[in-house]
């Protein structure tokens, strides 16, 4: 398979299927160990679910697979939205996918990149005048609606989740840390440029943008959480925690704990648009309670 920046992966596993329908699977992609739980449809043309690190449960994404047959439909856009005004490179994932391209109205194709049966790659240009909204997509036999938003600026970015736990770990122990993941959903507020109304465009992940963390409040800076607790990744919103403590270098021996906030950046239209989220660096969990 490939990535949406072009980046391809390979490799190999095996599964398990419970019940009929209930799929856990382990795979090697490159150097990465993944993990599959996914759950069949009824007529079992379809799974859905989750595919994570082995050791970062937090670090994955939601997946769909579909049964390769000879039906025409389309799986996937992405980046689902694009610019009044600009260009816009996307990836449309399915079968029995053709060259014959149907898009709303003010969306024109400049280029086809490249086109297979399941991967349709196109540069878009969208019109001044382009109607705002989300808009459906067709290829030859199938189609999708709302497959892509027509959006005008970004008004505002929100950091999803809102509140994560990350957790410190390793540094000779036997539980390993635990990352916390973050990504941005660009906001336009739509026609009436008020936040939280009827008419806001969810733009979905936004590319871009820059991670860094503050102290959550006055204690969280008198402590220096933002020095101890771990380190952000600031091209991909991947928070390491530090080692397990105590650490003699904190107030009492403290183990690395904090409290931060955890703050998304992105460069658009000549403005710095910004969205926060809260993120709680604590210690380990011995025990994970069962799911029910």
């Amino acid at each position: 398979g490939s990535f949406e920046n072009g980046e391809t992966v390979s490799g190999k596993g095996k599964a398990v299927v419970y019940t009929g329908y209930e799929w856990r699977a382990q795979l090697k992609l490159g150097d990465m160990k993944m993990r599959q739980v996914l759950a069949a449809n009824a007529s079992g043309d379809r799974l859905t679910g989750r595919m994570f690190l082995k050791e970062q449960e937090l670090n994955g994404m939601q997946i769909t697979a579909v049964r390769d047959d000879s039906t025409a439909r389309i799986n996937s856009v992405f980046p689902g939205h694009i610019q009044r005004a600009q260009k816009q490179t996307i990836t449309i994932t399915g079968s029995g996918l053709t060259r014959d391209v149907r898009l709303p109205p003010g969306i024109t194709v400049d280029k086809i990149v490249s086109h297979d049966n399941t991967r349709l790659v196109l540069d878009l240009r969208a019109s001044a005048k382009a109607p705002l909204g989300r808009a459906d997509i067709g290829v030859g036999q199938a189609s999708m609606v709302g497959a892509l938003v027509v959006y005008n600026a970004v008004d505002s970015l929100a950091v999803e989740p809102a509140y994560a736990i990350a957790r410190v770990g390793d540094n000779g122990g036997a539980t390993p840390k635990v990352d916390a993941v973050f990504r941005a959903v660009g906001i336009d507020f739509g026609p009436d440029k008020t936040a939280g109304t009827n008419d806001d465009l969810q733009l979905g992940f936004m590319d871009g943008v820059n991670w860094s963390v503050a102290p959550w409040d006055a204690a969280a800076e008198r402590d220096e959480d933002v020095k101890y607790a771990g380190s952000m990744g600031a091209g991909d919103g991947i928070f390491h925690p530090a080692d397990a403590g105590p650490n003699p270098q904190r107030k009492q021996n403290t183990n690395n704990a904090g409290n931060l906030k955890v703050i998304a950046k992105l460069q658009h239209g000549g403005s710095e648009i910004s969205g926060n989220g809260h993120l709680i660096v604590t210690v380990q969990r011995w025990n994970s309670p069962p799911l029910k």
